[in-house]
């Protein structure tokens, strides 16, 4: 967006707020009141709970500003502060007052981004953060189309561990991350859910107890797959301290499983290479399966349970306004993994 498009954004968006700001609604009709030209005012002294510090900050009269409270709150008829309280006190009326004008502020900053967004000329970037499974598996799917749609957005790849893409929202190198998450809650984040999509078992065809795998799946049972009759094989699992992997080893302890030989990975990839190899069994997320299921080698299977469930999320900053761009990337990837999983059979 131009400097002079902006400029008189700004300049539209004040007066707009200043008439609004200039009326108040009444039964009947509309009454005619100013409310506030200077909200900063009321604001700062909110901040410094003192009219003496607001005003020195302001760089006006403590008198002065004594008199636009006065006037503020004849005005709405309301009393705004409590004076008789040291440092000054703001009144149950006065926070509502004071959320008024946060969001009559978040209202024209979120204009204002929108007005960037739906300029064609400007180039927008979107910084994405997945863990690198993830990134390998939804993106040749998705990307495409999207880039079709936002043929000016510069996109940024963020492949890394969970934990290190929250510090990365955090410190707004990344916009949004789709990501699987424990139960834990995030009050920094955003939380949009994607799906719940079930962990798999993989195991190699050739391997002898493939077949009595198998032999679950088709007797048609719903109740968990005990696996116990594993113990003596090699299971292939991520480490502890990644998110899918937390919800792998977390299974496995819960159910007291004693596997024989195990071997533990960062990379998912050579878990599935090793199972491919027909070294042992290993876990995958299910909506991962179709980029491997080409892999004749393979089998997989769903244990039916609940623990071998994990949350899928598209995260995001509190209080930062989405582009258009972001909006859509995780409205598409919500459809993407709908249709995946209504189709997964």
């Amino acid at each position: 967006m131009s400097f002079v498009l902006k400029k008189r954004a700004k300049i539209y968006i004040s007066k707009f707020l200043l008439s609004i700001n200039k009326f108040i609604v009444v039964e009947g009709g509309i009454k005619m009141a100013l409310i506030d030209n200077n909200p900063i005012y009321f604001i700062t002294i909110v901040q410094e709970k003192s009219i003496s510090k607001a005003a020195a900050k302001l760089f006006v009269s403590q008198s002065y500003l004594s008199r636009y409270i006065q006037k503020l709150e004849k005005t709405l008829g309301v009393q705004l502060f409590d004076r008789a309280k040291n440092p000054i006190a703001i009144t149950c009326e006065g926070e509502k007052y004071y959320k008024y004008i946060e969001n009559t502020n978040k209202l024209y900053t979120e204009f204002i981004a929108e007005l960037d967004d739906l300029n064609r000329q400007r180039v927008n970037s979107l910084n994405l953060g997945f863990a690198p499974w993830r990134s390998a598996t939804l993106l040749p799917d998705i990307l495409p189309n999207f880039i079709k749609r936002f043929d000016n957005v510069n996109i940024y790849l963020h492949e890394y561990p969970v934990k290190e893409l929250y510090r990365m929202i955090e410190n707004n190198t990344v916009d949004i991350c789709i990501v699987n998450v424990t139960n834990e809650t995030k009050d920094k984040f955003e939380m949009e859910s994607i799906a719940n999509e079930n962990i798999i078992l993989v195991a190699n065809k050739k391997h002898p107890m493939t077949k009595k795998l198998q032999e679950y799946v088709d007797s048609d049972s719903i109740s968990p797959c005990d696996l116990s009759f594993l113990e003596d094989e090699c299971f292939i699992l991520l480490k502890e301290g990644t998110y899918c992997g937390e919800y792998e080893n977390n299974y496995v302890n819960n159910n007291r499983y004693f596997f024989k030989k195990l071997i533990r990975t960062k990379n998912r990839n050579t878990a599935i290479n090793l199972v491919s190899a027909n070294l042992g069994f290993c876990f995958v997320p299910e909506t991962g399966v179709h980029c491997i299921a080409n892999n004749t080698n393979l089998e997989f299977f769903n244990l039916h349970s609940p623990e071998l469930v994990a949350p899928l999320y598209a995260i995001y900053k509190k209080g930062v306004h989405l582009s258009i761009a972001a909006r859509r990337f995780i409205d598409m990837t919500k459809e993407y993994y709908s249709y995946l999983l209504s189709n997964k059979n």
